[in-house]
């Protein structure tokens, strides 16, 4: 009995779940359609007949499999221990992969034999995978006797095969393998029945690859991603297996940032671990590529403003991009932090990827997505085509990108979810129209309930967030606002500064108040990883920066290099620094390092970490006169307010994480961008204590 990979693992799941398994629950979890799952449904009654077992479904529960309990033991058992089927589109990334991987040319009645189809078939797959591989500067060559090859240099050929077999592999599967004590007789089991594409990969590599990774992950850090873990994995394996080999790299296309520390400190502990235990030897041309993998995951690495790698140009860059696709989708993605700080870490994978994939598989998902966010694809197509117009993405990446913005929007609705009453006193196709165009401009309007005068009585009145009426309502007992059937323009433009206002008034809380309510919390309530002393010093470290801050005037005309200085003096001067005169040669080398400038305004971020800084502290200094620099997009700029932000070495998490916030209220939305370029003290005072506040909550409930 052979199975295909997805009926396989459509059969797994209804194994699992005895009692059903709804479909919506079968598409995410296999991460398909639901017309996906309904056509796999109708393959596997086939499968399941053969072991007189029926496929059924009932009402509120889903599918489920009825069938005596020896046949059922007998599926699960077969499904264990039988050989896995390709569909056409894995059966052509697994030949890709072999035919690289093989030195000699391989002949067609083999390959035909290996995955038990037809020699047309495999005639046919070779066609397909000429076209595909041609894009990618890669030639199929046919050799005497039926046999062929192809032909690529050593790093596309890494990237490639690494890229596919990344992409073939289940996560969940993948993870929970790995993570338990495994011999080789087990690993050639799994790649037999569960992760064929494993099979590309050599045992004795693949286990060194995996407990490397796993002591690098404990020494640099903090956070990686499963599928970052996953990818790191792969593409060690096969850089190990390729130097066994004596596959040697002829060049390797990576442009190295001068300042990427973590990068080299990361190659030189895995060149370390894998050249001890293998006896592997890196050229300088292996550590470049390793380095390049490297850069190919450290985005799971929290991005810090402190950090020698920390890269303020593509924190621009990702800000520019959110407003583009803003503006097409009419949505103020900008406000939210978390879809900016999720983009700029996938952003920055994305840049630096180590791997292709090659096909990129047709999956229904990608389809629902589209059908699902159509104006969010859209913008994101247009804001990638326009803020990175010299970089190359696949429908993959659009989909993934997709799925930040998507998940943005459905959380706004989610949290900041409006209910609206409408009352007509129109015709049901008056009121639909209203509806209609409610729904079109106003996601955040969650509910929308269309009722006549007769049902109003019917609701309570309290439960709404908004009454919108067509009809003049004398001596009503709420406040409503009085519009058109229609929706004029300008009564567009009202709805939206109420529904901004009414979100406000629900985000509104002082940082003050939100402290008093942590506090009201009983210790059972407290989670277990946060103490009432870790609360405590989240509070009070957040209530010291907002109180150190103030916007000061430096009133005499100085270069930068002194007005740092006397700004540096101030601050000794205060307690916050030890050493005026170290921290400011430590703003000058930063600044050297990378420009500080913020386009579009007169001000500029000056950062740093240092042993002479006593406790964190944010500032602004207001300069009579300008100063020129260079901005982030290095055109020349005016700076005329300089943005100060020092941090004790070492830096906690907490600390690192509050001037973080700071940081990314500068520079990733034009409304705060403008208020800390342009606002007074108390202005940028109450924005800061209000991110503060959400941050306090997130972290103690």
């Amino acid at each position: 009995m052979y199975f295909s990979i997805k009926e396989k693992q459509l059969l797994e799941l209804l194994l699992l779940n005895k009692t059903g398994i709804s479909l919506e629950v079968l598409a995410r979890e296999m991460e398909v359609s639901s017309r996906t799952i309904y056509r796999e449904l109708a393959i596997a009654e086939d499968t399941l007949s053969l072991y007189k077992i029926a496929l059924k479904k009932k009402l509120g529960t889903g599918f489920y499999l009825s069938g005596e309990s020896e046949q059922l033991k007998r599926l699960k058992k077969d499904l264990l221990n039988t050989d896995l089927i390709f569909d056409s589109k894995d059966r052509q990334s697994y030949l890709i992969c072999q035919l690289l991987l093989t030195k000699d040319n391989v002949k067609l009645v083999g390959l035909a034999q290996d995955f038990n189809v037809s020699l047309g078939t495999i005639t046919n797959d070779l066609t397909k995978i000429s076209e595909i591989i041609e894009e990618f500067q890669m030639t199929l060559q046919r050799g005497k006797g039926k046999s062929v090859t192809i032909k690529s240099d050593e790093e596309s050929l890494r990237l490639i095969v690494s890229g596919i077999i990344t992409s073939k592999l289940n996560e969940y599967e993948f993870l929970n393998f790995f993570q338990n004590e495994y011999d080789e007789e087990y690993f050639e089991k799994v790649k037999k029945s569960r992760m064929p594409f494993l099979s590309l990969l050599t045992y004795r590599y693949f286990k060194l690859a995996t407990q490397v990774t796993f002591r690098m992950k404990q020494h640099f850090f903090e956070d990686i991603s499963n599928s970052g873990l996953m990818q790191f994995i792969v593409i060690l394996t096969l850089i190990s297996m390729r130097l066994s080999e004596e596959n040697q790299l002829n060049d390797v296309h990576f442009e190295e940032k001068e300042n990427s520390v973590l990068t080299k400190e990361i190659t030189d502990y895995v060149t370390k671990e894998i050249s001890q235990e293998s006896g592997l030897q890196f050229s300088i041309l292996e550590r470049k590529f390793l380095k390049k993998a490297v850069n190919g995951v450290r985005f799971f690495q929290k991005q810090d403003l402190f950090s020698a790698d920390y890269n303020i140009e593509l924190t621009y860059q990702v800000k520019e991009f959110i407003q583009l696709v803003e503006t097409e989708v009419h949505w103020e993605f900008s406000k939210d932090h978390t879809l900016f700080s999720g983009l700029l870490s996938h952003m920055e994978s994305l840049l630096n990827r180590t791997n292709t994939s090659v096909l990129q598989v047709e999956d229904s998902l990608y389809a629902t997505i589209r059908e699902r966010y159509p104006e969010i694809y859209k913008g994101v197509l247009k804001g990638l085509a326009s803020g990175f117009p010299n970089k190359r993405f696949s429908e993959n990446d659009y989909i993934y990108l997709v799925i930040h913005f998507a998940s943005s929007w459905e959380n706004d609705k989610k949290i900041y979810g409006l209910k609206a009453m409408v009352i007509c006193s129109s015709g049901i196709g008056t009121s639909r129209i209203l509806e209609n165009r409610l729904t079109k401009h106003f996601n955040e309007l969650k509910e929308i309930t269309i009722v006549s005068l007769s049902e109003v009585n019917d609701y309570q009145l309290t439960d709404f967030d908004f009454i919108f009426s067509t009809i003049f309502l004398p001596q009503f007992s709420v406040h409503y606002h009085l519009i058109t059937p229609m929706l004029l323009s300008e009564e567009l433009v009202k709805i939206k500064e109420l529904i901004d206002e009414r979100i406000e008034q629900k985000k509104q809380y002082t940082l003050t108040d939100s402290l008093k309510e942590i506090n009201q919390v009983s210790n059972d309530k407290v989670p277990k990883e946060k103490t009432l002393k870790e609360i405590h010093h989240l509070s009070k470290t957040a209530l010291s920066i907002l109180n150190y801050f103030s916007i000061e005037t430096v009133v005499e005309n100085r270069p930068l290099e002194k007005t740092l200085l006397w700004i540096c003096r101030q601050l000794q001067d205060i307690g916050i620094l030890t050493e005026a005169e170290n921290v400011q040669q430590k703003l000058i080398e930063r600044v050297n390092m990378a420009p500080v400038g913020i386009p579009g305004t007169q001000m500029g971020l000056f950062h740093v970490r240092n042993t002479a800084v006593a406790s964190s502290y944010f500032g602004i200094y207001e300069l009579e006169r300008e100063i020129p620099i260079i901005g982030i997009d290095r055109k020349e700029m005016c700076l005329k307010r300089l943005l100060i932000m020092v941090a004790p070495y070492p830096l906690n998490v907490v600390e690192r994480e509050l001037l973080g916030l700071v940081s990314s209220m500068v520079i990733e939305n034009d409304s705060t961008t403008a208020l800390f370029d342009k606002g007074e003290e108390e202005e940028v005072r109450k924005k800061i204590e209000k991110e503060f506040k959400a941050y306090v909550l997130r972290k103690t409930h």
